[in-house]
């Protein structure tokens, strides 16, 4: 089954009374039409005072003796005019209807596609491009909605043109059939058109989801663009996706205006064979002629609405599979169950016998790892890149669960522990803290809603954050920029220190917190851990070994594996691979000089 007619089932099943009443409101209106032209020939009958008997006027003469009207052409109009101005209402109550199904199921797809995002497990952040993601959500589920727009207004075109043949038919079979006849043909000459159309909504979303992403990464490496002088051939990139853009849209509009040529000059020849036809063959009345003619006028507009309608719905369809497509693929939530609460941390946390592979990978990131770590003290890991530092702290966090063995706390198997709970014992500083465009106030707050702002300042002032932030123009409102790009790198480190404190955590991560800064700022850095010593349980993944001289115990990772454990002192003692790590750093910060001799 194609993505869009599961899109379409799942819809009309959630959106089921919101049919039942377009549909309702469809029927009344098309009712009211049906009845407001069945009058047109007893009308045009009295103007012309002609005494043709027909269905038409038995209805009306009858209708109007069962309520009491008097049979009259005054009456006829005053009640024709009754009817069709009703109708009118009805028709713009029904477009209202169409606007609220579209905005319902763009807010919907918006909502659902959002939260998914948030559920999904952060190895599909792996695998996707943030601006196709973005663009996706955004665009392409306001299209979907307007799908449902058009599809309606098809639907209410179809319903009129069958009540028009309904009542042409009864006028003209055979000039009725002839018209069956020459719109069918206009109809089928554009159907190469809907194919084609479909293909270019299949393009235009693809570049689409280019130009957001090419916009996404450009921007938010803006300084590494201006770094390296990148900015005219950046400039020449995007130039060259917005021109295939510009080449498609005219290409799309092409599209439309060969659709409408074949349609309306065919139309027109409706018409006019229908006028020779009547005259020439059938030999109708005038009132019936004029009846027929003027139901047919009416057919036209709908027949070209139809058409139009049907051309978008091909062009949006791409966009229907996109969104749909990113909902499944990020429908499939990595399950972190359980539901037991947790306020502190009493003994420690245990690895088991601990492994991870990642999702589409052979070997694993973390391969039969058990450690314990006591409440209160400071671990450290260290090791190589790509050695399972991250995937350990990860883990830790519970970003994901182990495929086998088990991470207790407090004896509790972390799997059986509330996700939200657990995570508000939790406080993380990354090696790049992200900031988010707002104050740093709000920053420093994030996740902790109804911190008051003493309470803020206490925590800025553990990170040795407050006395920069007060000199800020306007201190704790200052706005950061985007990913704080107004701050040094020492300060967003100290901010998001502040951030993690202010939850008060139970567990503080500290991921290379310090590789990047200058000595300064990890002066600072290394204080506040020195302050925080013994106060909370402390786990810092650290590149530079000197930070980390004084943890409690020290984790060498390698290859996925613990290969040495213990602390600064014992693992010195043992001349392994931390003695090797060390006396590099330490030779490579005071590098011997050697004599001109040698």
């Amino acid at each position: 089954m194609r993505e869009e007619t599961r899109f379409a089932l799942g819809w009309a099943a959630r959106l089921r009374w919101w049919l039942v009443l377009y549909g309702v409101v469809l029927l009344a209106t098309t009712a009211l039409e049906g009845v407001g032209l069945s009058m047109l020939v007893p009308i045009l009958q009295t103007i012309s005072a002609q005494a043709d008997d027909n269905i038409f006027v038995r209805f009306i003469t009858e209708a109007f003796a069962f309520v009491g009207l008097p049979y009259s052409l005054r009456s006829l109009i005053a009640v024709f005019t009754v009817v069709i101005l009703i109708k009118y209402l009805f028709v713009a109550y029904s477009r209202h209807l169409t606007r609220v199904l579209s905005a319902r199921i763009t807010y919907d797809l918006r909502r659902r596609t959002f939260d998914n995002l948030m559920g999904a497990p952060l190895s599909y952040y792996y695998r996707v491009r943030l601006g196709d993601v973005v663009a996706t959500l955004g665009t392409s589920s306001q299209n979907a909605g307007a799908i449902i727009e058009y599809g309606m207004l098809v639907l209410s075109a179809i319903v009129f043109c069958a009540l028009y043949l309904t009542l042409n038919m009864i006028i003209s079979v055979p000039l009725t059939v002839l018209a069956i006849t020459l719109a069918g043909t206009a109809y089928l000459a554009i159907l190469p058109r809907m194919r084609k159309g479909y293909g270019q909504g299949t393009e235009e979303k693809t570049l689409i989801d280019r130009m957001n992403t090419f916009l996404y990464d450009r921007l938010a490496g803006i300084k590494l663009v201006k770094a390296f002088g990148t900015e005219r051939r950046q400039t020449t990139g995007f130039d060259a996706i917005i021109d295939r853009f510009r080449k498609l849209t005219i290409e799309i509009t092409d599209n439309r205006v060969i659709a409408s040529l074949f349609m309306e000059p065919l139309l027109f020849l409706l018409v006019v064979v229908s006028l020779v036809v009547s005259i020439e063959l059938l030999d109708l009345a005038l009132a019936s002629m004029l009846a027929f003619l003027v139901v047919f006028v009416q057919i036209l507009p709908k027949v070209k609405a139809i058409q139009a309608n049907q051309l978008l719905i091909n062009e949006l369809l791409p966009h229907v599979s996109r969104i749909q497509a990113l909902i499944e693929s990020t429908g499939e939530r990595e399950q972190l169950s359980g539901n037991r609460q947790i306020s502190a941390i009493e003994q420690g946390i245990k690895f088991d016998q601990v492994s991870y592979r990642y999702p589409g990978t052979v070997e694993p990131a973390l391969e039969d790892v058990s450690v314990e770590i006591r409440a209160g003290t400071t671990t450290a890991v260290v090791g190589g890149s790509g050695g399972g530092k991250t995937t350990f702290v990860d883990l830790l966090l519970r970003l994901h669960d182990p495929e086998k063995g088990r991470i207790t706390i407090d004896d509790v198997p972390l799997t059986e522990l509330s996700p939200v709970a657990w995570h508000r014992l939790v406080g993380v500083v990354e090696q790049e803290p992200y900031l988010f465009n707002e104050t740093v106030q709000d920053n420093i707050r994030y996740g902790q809603t109804g911190t008051e702002p003493h309470a803020l300042e206490r925590a800025a002032v553990v990170a040795h954050a407050h006395e920069f932030i007060s000199q800020l123009p306007d201190g704790y409102q200052t706005m950061v920029g985007t990913r704080g790009m107004t701050l040094s790198g020492g300060q967003k480190q100290r901010i998001a220190l502040a951030r993690a404190l202010v939850r008060h955590p139970a567990i503080l991560v500290l991921d290379e917190a310090t590789s990047a800064l200058d000595t300064e700022s990890e002066r600072l850095i290394q204080r506040a851990m020195a302050e925080l010593h013994g106060r909370t349980t402390m786990v810092v993944v650290a590149h530079r070994l000197s930070t980390i001289r004084h943890a409690d115990l020290i984790l060498v990772v390698e290859g996925g594996r613990i290969v040495e454990h213990g602390d600064h002192d014992t693992l010195m003692r043992r001349s392994g691979r931390y003695r090797g790590l060390y006396d590099l750093q330490h030779d490579l910060q005071h590098p011997r000089v050697e004599s001109a001799g040698t």
